[in-house]
């Protein structure tokens, strides 16, 4: 649990715990240990339950989740060195004023 105030929620149709973590940043491993008497194996329509939003065992797992994420999107960032390449490699053919912006940028030292 952290110091956050606790969210009195009400489970809708087609909730999950999973999904509900997710939502407010948080673990299904935590909103269990918030509500004691909770069944997360029944959970019913109109059932109130308390979350404790953004913990930092959320925080971690968010950033380990996003971490594999760009990895599983390598393919993403390497099209971003492409361009950016390309940009400095243009800029410097074509002599354009933003040369030194574009330099700047991508941490070239002037030759």
């Amino acid at each position: 649990m952290n110091d956050l105030t606790p969210i009195l929620y009400t489970i809708k149709p087609g909730d999950t715990l999973y999904n509900l973590a997710l939502t407010y940043g948080t673990t299904v491993q935590e909103i269990i240990d918030t509500n004691l008497a909770l069944n997360p194996y029944d959970l019913r329509v109109g059932q109130q339950i308390y979350i404790y939003p953004y913990s930092k065992t959320s925080y971690d797992y968010w950033v380990s989740t996003n971490q594999f994420n760009l990895s599983k999107n390598m393919d993403l960032v390497w099209l971003e060195h492409i361009l950016w390449t390309r940009m400095l490699l243009i800029s410097i053919a074509e002599n354009l004023a933003d040369l030194d912006p574009t330099r700047a940028r991508l941490m070239v030292q002037k030759c």
